[in-house]
């Protein structure tokens, strides 16, 4: 098990799925990011995961930042898709990170940009509060 130095994100998941596949197909037409309800933009790559949870068959579409910080700071734990920056806010995720942290150094580059964007929106909106 992995585990990150300033932030771990993780749920304890009831039920797995009951099946499920992921593929990491380039869009032909926009999505919508199930995490950050961001636009998957035709020809980027992106995660899709299509399954049976609960007993209903779901296809969840992850845009690469979403899904590579997911992975990345759950450390070992579970998740359930859009359940992303719900768990990054109950781990106080934007307080705690640091640049320096192992996990954010594993990111790629423009993951790396996306997090910081969304930290420096985090930010602003900490000064209105």
């Amino acid at each position: 098990m992995s585990t990150c130095e300033s932030v771990c994100i993780g749920v304890d998941v009831d039920e797995r799925a009951t099946f499920c596949t992921e593929t990491t197909p380039i869009a032909r037409k926009e999505h919508q990011c199930c995490e950050c309800a961001g636009t998957i933009h035709k020809g980027e790559r992106y995660l899709k995961s299509s399954g049976v949870w609960d007993g209903e068959f779901n296809t969840y579409r992850q845009c690469w930042p979403c899904q590579e910080i997911q992975r990345t700071f759950s450390c070992g734990e579970g998740w359930y898709y859009g359940g992303l920056w719900e768990a990054w806010a109950d781990a106080d995720g934007f307080r705690y990170l640091t640049v320096r942290d192992k996990c954010f150094q594993k990111l790629s580059l423009p993951t790396r940009q996306f997090l910081i964007e969304r930290w420096w929106k985090w930010k602003e909106q900490q000064k209105t509060n």
